[in-house]
């Protein structure tokens, strides 16, 4: 359930490699984000999906609902 273009995510990888060292060295900022991660997955959880893929399909082939 990505949030943005992979390229965004990953295009800097020594800094996405600094900071995951950053975290797995410094036990508040894993915490930090250990919470994100899982509030970032609720966001993913198919009963909130599902729902969007539908209306997108509807959308694409011009359905109504």
């Amino acid at each position: 359930c990505p949030t943005r273009r992979s390229s965004e995510v990953v295009g800097d990888v020594s800094s996405m490699a600094r900071n995951a060292r950053k975290g797995l060295e410094d036990p508040v900022l894993l915490q930090q984000f250990r919470r994100q991660a899982y509030q970032h997955a609720k966001k993913c959880e198919i009963a909130r999906i599902i729902p969007q893929y539908e209306a997108l399909y509807r959308e694409l082939t011009l359905q109504p609902a």
